[in-house]
């Protein structure tokens, strides 16, 4: 009896050092999904033996390495935080990576718990529309850090592509979640029968590739310009040393071409014939800005300029730098001991963005990790504009997860979009989600792009995101009672 029990503890032992390792592993893979196509490649069946590895565990243990996974994983994918809390906020070293630690163990925490809930009462099978559904849920309250992960996982990956346009990154994530159970199944059981699972979503996803209706409205032509102009982290704390930049970049350019400018470029009034006379302003030309309007607080904005047309404010305010989460809560004697705390607020949009006869669809930086706020405004647009702003964060993973993320806004509208960074890479990416040109980072110049958009017909831009859910509820609910329902016929007949 002690010769087994020692083998058991060893054996026991082995497992937990390569769940151990392996969580580790996979969690570096996940987080690194926005650096190569070859890394989101491998996220399918990386995710699958995951989950066959934790599923032959106990359910306390699948507890454990579930929360382990994810506080690994928010850790390396959103390390850039740290490096705001610093530049932005001027938090020393030591200060800024505990603040990030505990916020990451937090997140880590929210994330975890609709899995965590799902392996204990109702098990794995549901955890694809589990961990959809929560992602929605989440995304409001700004607890989604990073976003649609595992949406990125189809970006390269021929056919899966198809359920961008289709359903957006909510139908992708599931389907991508299914696939990788379907994995786990056919490792666990050392069947074959799971992976016919996924050969028919393949062909599935042919078959609406061959169908899928291409309607698309021609447009005229037009030349945009986005300007980079670099500026670091200490001239951005100087407005003037900062716009100067800018003033110097927009001097080189024409008066008939478009030009898209980073966020936080200018600080201006809000009332309406200051803002006038901003947009009347001839040196400023044909010209989205990004600026922060000052109302009682500053807003950050899109400005359009000449013949650009439009004001647009940013809807989606992040929690570092932007505003602090339950603020209001505070006792008013704070107020006057941390006068400095960032209180935007996300002011209503009146008109749409618009030039030279093309309507164009805006984001203001982290909105482009965000579904879109209003499809019927995004169905009329020829176009997507994201005006950034990412001097706080370094070279960091940050930089491709934008691009990543432009490329999914871009596949699932089929429309350019087009990216305007400070410190860059600012990018051009066309509606099939290839990116067409772009600047490096930490270089400042004009990147000019003529093209021709379309206004082209997706299933995803018409239609909201609740109802996408709604239907992925019900085929999830429908296929699970399908697959009971067989296997109880099952039953009975061998029984009989």
């Amino acid at each position: 009896m002690k010769q087994i029990s020692q083998t058991a503890f060893y054996t026991d032992y082995r497992h937990a050092y390569f769940l151990h390792a392996y969580t580790l592993i996979f969690a570096i893979l996940s987080a690194w999904i926005s650096l190569s196509p070859g890394i989101r490649c491998y996220y399918i069946p990386a995710f699958g033996i995951w989950l066959a590895c934790i599923k032959s565990c106990p359910v306390e243990k699948q507890i454990y390495y579930v929360y382990l996974y994810y506080s690994l994983f928010i850790t390396f994918a959103s390390y850039w935080i740290v490096f705001c809390l610093e530049s932005f906020m001027s938090f020393s070293f030591p200060i800024s990576w505990t603040l990030g630690l505990l916020a990451f163990s937090f997140v880590a925490f929210i994330h975890s718990i609709p899995l965590l809930l799902c392996i204990r009462y109702l098990g794995l099978q549901h955890f694809p529309l589990i961990l959809t559904c929560s992602e929605y849920i989440r995304q409001p309250f700004f607890w989604a850090i990073p976003w649609s992960w595992q949406a990125y996982a189809v970006m390269d990956m021929p056919l899966l592509t198809q359920l961008l346009p289709l359903g957006g990154q909510y139908l992708a994530g599931y389907i991508v979640c299914l696939l990788s159970l379907c994995f786990a199944h056919s490792i666990l059981k050392n069947s074959m029968r799971p992976l016919l699972y996924i050969v028919g979503i393949y062909i599935c996803l042919g078959i609406w590739s061959l169908i899928s209706l291409n309607r698309s409205i021609p447009t005229q032509a037009i030349q945009v310009n986005l300007l980079q102009g670099n500026v670091a982290t200490i001239d951005k704390l100087q407005p003037q040393k900062s716009w100067n930049k800018y003033r110097l970049l927009l001097e080189k350019t024409d008066n008939t071409t478009l030009n898209i400018l980073p966020e936080g470029i200018l600080y201006h009034r809000a009332d309406e014939k200051s803002l006038q006379q901003l947009q009347q302003h001839q040196l400023l030309k044909n010209s989205f800005i990004g600026t922060s309007l000052k109302y009682d607080d500053f807003s950050p904005a899109l400005v359009g300029t000449g013949k650009a047309h439009g004001t647009y404010h940013k809807q989606i305010l992040v929690p570092f730098g932007e505003f602090i989460p339950l603020v209001d809560f505070l006792p008013s004697t704070l107020w006057h001991i941390l006068p400095d705390l960032p209180h935007d607020v996300a002011h209503s949009n009146k008109d749409l963005l618009s030039f030279s006869n093309h309507v164009i669809y805006p984001m203001i930086c982290y909105e482009l990790f965000f579904p879109p706020i209003d499809k019927h405004w995004l169905s009329r647009s020829s176009f997507l504009i994201v005006s950034g702003e990412n001097t706080w964060y370094n070279n960091s993973i940050i930089n491709q997860q934008f691009i990543l993320s432009a490329r999914m806004r871009a596949l699932e509208n089929a429309k350019p979009l087009l990216l305007a960074l400070n410190r860059g890479p600012s990018t051009m990416i066309d509606a099939k989600g290839k990116i067409l040109d772009g600047l490096p980072y930490d270089s400042d110049g004009i990147l000019s792009l003529s093209f021709t958009p379309e206004i082209q017909f997706t299933v995803y831009q018409n239609v909201p995101d609740f109802v996408i859910l709604l239907i992925l509820i019900i085929m999830h609910c429908a296929a699970t009672l399908g697959y009971r329902y067989e296997r109880t016929a099952r039953l009975f007949t061998s029984t009989s």
